[in-house]
């Protein structure tokens, strides 16, 4: 979505719901591909930049805490083709947890709302049955 259709929708949305347009933002859907895909990028480019400068840096024992992670990642180690195949494992776990923290905040940020929403509509039903005794 282009950032004018986001903004536009958001300040429909503040006008119907009365609510400032910074809370419509925060409140706002989180789109799953979205932050999965990011996450995998970032996840990806950090281990494949971590990898590469030790790598550069050389020494007797490279990375020494770094190839712990063959451990969870089978066939990684702390060399050039160690760094593509530790690429894609990041990638794709990054991608994972970031579609399941979206899903996940998604859900949970719904519930609160209709938590909310079924809170008011007691309150209201209570102050109108109140009003007739």
């Amino acid at each position: 979505m282009p950032e004018s259709s986001v903004g536009a929708s958001a300040d429909r949305v503040a006008l119907e719901t009365g609510l400032p347009k910074p809370a419509v933002l925060a409140l706002g859907r989180l789109h799953p591909l979205a932050l999965g895909a990011a996450s995998g990028l970032v996840c990806s480019l950090w281990l494949c930049g971590v990898t590469i400068a030790l790598l550069l840096r050389g020494g007797d024992q490279i990375g020494r805490n770094l190839s712990l992670l063959a451990q969870y990642l089978p066939g990684f180690s702390v060399t050039w083709g160690g760094a593509a195949i530790g690429v894609l494992y990041a990638a794709i776990l990054g991608f994972g947890l970031g579609y399941a923290v979206a899903v996940m905040r998604n859900g949970l940020l719904r519930a609160y709302v209709l938590y909310i929403q079924r809170r008011a509509e007691q309150e209201q039903l209570s102050d109108i049955l109140d009003r007739m005794l």
